[in-house]
C-alpha cells in the first residue's frame, strides 16, 4: 500500500469520527449501568494500589458502598501520590493504570497542577475531540444533500511539550494527543508542523494566518477555545495589510523576529501570490463583517469551545463568520473529557457515559455529602458534578456547576454555569460567574454598547467591602455615560442575586463600582501569559479577578478620563 494522501486520511478522521458518535449512540441508552459497570472494573482493577488498599475497593461491590467507603477529594488530597509519581517514577500510587501523561494547569497560588492522565484517558480525549467531523457530516447531509467537504482545517492551537523524569509528556491536555495530532497535520491543517509544535511560542498569529490565507480550500477552522480565533482575526483586523503585502511577495516579513531556524524551515514553503494578495486585498478594504466566507467560499464550520465564560468571544467571532455554523466541541477539563457537543450550534453537551462515573450534588442541597447518579437529576436543575476519572482520581471535586437540560437516550444534556472558584462573596451574598454574565449581557441589551469582555473584584480594601466590574467597551464609552451604566450594573447585580441586593441596600456591601478598561486590555492579558509560558489552549477567561499579578495589570489599564 503507498502513502496514504490528504484525502485517505481526511476519509479516515471522518470515519473514526462516526463510530465515536454510534458508540455514543449505543451507551447512552444503558448510561447508568454503563457508568456503574466501569466504575466497579476501576474498582477492581486498582484495589492493590496504595489508595485503593487505603479505602478497601477490593471490598466495594456497589455504587451505595462506594459513596460510603470513599471520601470526596481535590487535588491537594493527591499532591504527594503525583510528585512520587512524577518526580520518582512510582506506580500503583492511585491508579494502576499506565500514565502517559501530565496535564499541567496553574494553580491558584505556588506551584502549577500535574494532574495525571492514563492512555485511556487520552483515546477518549482523542476520540470524542475529533468527533465534529462526524456532526458536521451529518449537519451538511441534512441541509444541502451531501457529506462534509474535503479541504485543509485552520487549526489554531499550538502544542509545546515537555516530559517527565519517567519519559511521558507533560504540557497542556492537547499535547497528549501529540502523536495522533502529528499524523494528521501535515494532511490536515494549514499550519505547519514547526509552528503547530514550536519549541517557543511566539508570532503565533502571524505565522497561522500566514499559511492559511493563500489556502483556497479552507473548510474547516478547528481550535480548544474560541478565545484564540477571536484573538487571531482580531489581530488579522490590525495586520490585514502586512499580511497582502507578504502574501504577494512570497516571504515572511522581517519585523517577524522568528527564531532563524524556524524562518529557513518555513519559508521554502512559500511562493509569491499577487493574484490571492489582490483578492485578500479587496476583500478586507471593504470591512471585516462576514469576512470569513469571503476569504475561503467553501468555510463548513467553525469548531472550539464557546459556551459558558467563552460566550463573549463567540458573539464576536459571529461578526466575523457571518451564517457559518459553530461547533462546540466537548465540555472537559484536564481532569476528564465529560461531554461532547452532538449537534451543530448545540450549547450543551451529552455526557459520556464510559468516559467516567460522574456524581452530583444538587446545587441547593443542604446535604453535600448525598450524591445522585446520572439517571436520578431533573432538568432544568443545576448540580456541582463531582468525577471519578480512568487516571486515579476520586470522587473529585473540580468545581464545575452544571445545568441538566434533559436527556439524550439516558444519557444527561448538561451546560456549564460557573466554576465554583470563580465566585465572589464578601458578605456571604455568593455572586457567580453566571449571573455576572447575565448582568453584563442585560447592561449591553439596555445600552447597544459591546463589550469585549468583563471581569468582576472582589473589592475588600474598601469600607464596606463592595463589587468592582471591570468591562473592555469596542468604543471608548464618554464618560457621562458611565454613571448610568454603573446604575444598570447594581440593579442588574441586584435582580440577579438578591441577596447581594439586599446587602448593597442595607450597606454591608458598598455601591457597584465600574471601571472601564482600554482597547486591548484583555488581548494583551492573554498575550503576556504567553509570553510567560502559559499556554494558549489553557487559557481561560478572567471573570473573577483573584491574583494579586491580575489586580495589578486590570487596575493599570483602566480608561484614564
Amino acid at each position: 500500500m503507498g502513502n496514504p494522501t490528504a484525502e485517505d486520511v481526511f476519509g479516515a478522521v471522518l470515519q473514526k469520527s462516526q463510530e465515536t458518535l454510534r458508540h455514543l449512540e449505543d451507551i447512552s441508552k444503558n448510561a447508568a449501568a454503563v457508568s456503574e459497570n466501569l466504575l466497579l472494573k476501576m474498582l477492581s482493577d486498582n484495589a492493590d494500589t496504595e489508595y485503593g488498599r487505603k479505602y478497601d475497593f477490593a471490598g466495594i461491590k456497589t455504587v451505595a458502598e462506594y459513596k460510603s467507603n470513599v471520601p470526596f477529594s481535590t487535588y491537594e488530597d493527591y499532591e504527594n501520590y503525583i510528585a512520587r509519581m512524577y518526580e520518582n517514577g512510582e506506580k500503583n500510587l492511585i491508579t494502576a493504570y499506565p500514565i502517559a501523561h501530565y496535564a499541567t494547569s496553574s494553580g491558584s497560588v505556588g506551584a502549577p497542577k500535574r494532574v495525571p492522565v492514563s492512555k485511556r484517558e487520552i483515546e477518549l480525549y482523542s476520540e470524542y475531540a475529533m468527533a465534529y467531523f462526524g456532526v458536521a457530516q451529518e449537519y451538511t447531509q441534512k441541509k444541502y444533500g451531501r457529506g462534509l467537504n474535503k479541504g485543509k482545517v485552520l487549526a489554531s492551537l499550538e502544542v509545546v511539550v515537555e516530559h517527565a523524569p519517567d519519559g511521558a509528556t507533560s504540557g497542556c491536555v492537547s499535547a497528549a494527543t501529540i502523536d495522533q495530532l502529528k499524523i494528521i497535520a501535515s494532511f490536515l491543517y494549514t499550519t505547519p508542523a514547526c509552528v503547530l509544535f514550536p519549541k517557543e511560542v511566539r508570532f503565533q498569529r502571524y505565522l497561522k494566518l500566514r499559511f492559511a490565507l493563500p489556502a483556497r480550500e479552507v473548510t474547516i477552522l478547528g481550535a480548544p477555545f474560541m478565545t484564540s480565533f477571536a484573538d487571531l482575526f482580531t489581530y488579522l483586523e490590525s495586520n490585514w495589510e502586512l499580511l497582502a503585502d507578504d502574501i504577494e511577495k512570497g516571504v515572511i516579513s522581517e519585523e517577524i523576529e522568528i527564531p532563524r531556524g524556524m524562518r529557513d524551515e518555513l519559508e521554502p514553503l512559500l511562493a509569491p501570490d499577487p493574484k490571492r494578495a489582490a483578492e485578500l486585498r479587496e476583500i478586507f478594504s471593504r470591512g471585516f463583517e462576514n469576512v470569513i466566507k469571503k476569504i475561503w467560499t467553501g468555510i463548513e464550520l467553525l469548531s472550539a469551545i464557546g459556551t459558558g465564560g467563552f460566550a463573549v468571544y463567540t458573539e464576536k467571532m459571529r461578526y466575523f463568520l457571518g451564517d457559518v455554523p459553530i461547533h462546540f466541541e466537548v465540555y472537559a477539563a484536564s481532569e476528564a473529557i465529560v461531554g461532547v457537543a452532538t449537534g451543530m450550534e448545540e450549547e450543551f453537551y451529552t455526557l459520556i457515559p464510559d468516559g467516567g462515573f460522574y456524581e452530583f450534588i444538587p446545587e441547593d442541597a443542604g446535604d453535600e455529602t448525598q450524591t445522585l447518579t446520572l439517571d436520578q437529576l431533573e432538568a432544568g436543575k443545576n448540580y456541582e458534578i463531582v468525577i471519578t476519572n480512568v487516571s486515579g482520581l476520586y470522587r473529585y471535586r473540580i468545581g464545575d456547576v452544571v445545568r441538566v437540560l434533559g436527556y439524550y437516550n439516558q444519557s444527561p444534556r448538561i451546560c456549564f454555569l460557573y466554576r465554583k472558584n470563580q465566585l465572589v462573596s464578601i458578605a456571604g451574598e455568593k455572586t457567580d460567574e453566571n449571573m455576572v454574565k447575565w448582568v453584563m449581557s442585560e447592561l449591553s441589551r439596555e445600552t447597544g454598547e459591546v463589550f469585549v469582555d468583563y471581569s468582576v473584584y472582589a473589592d475588600t480594601e474598601a469600607s464596606p467591602g463592595r463589587y468592582v466590574f471591570f468591562a473592555e467597551p469596542k468604543d471608548l464609552v464618554p464618560q457621562e455615560k458611565l454613571e448610568g451604566y454603573r446604575g444598570i450594573i447594581e440593579d442588574k447585580l441586584s435582580a440577579a442575586n438578591p441577596s447581594a441586593g439586599a446587602k448593597i441596600k442595607s450597606g454591608a456591601l458598598g455601591s457597584v463600582a465600574l471601571e472601564v478598561l482600554q482597547q486591548q486590555t484583555y488581548y494583551l492579558h492573554r498575550d503576556q501569559k504567553i509570553a510567560r509560558g502559559v499556554s494558549e489552549n489553557q487559557m481561560k477567561p478572567v471573570r473573577v479577578i483573584s491574583k494579586p499579578e491580575d489586580k495589578k495589570f486590570f487596575f493599570a489599564l483602566r480608561e484614564r478620563y
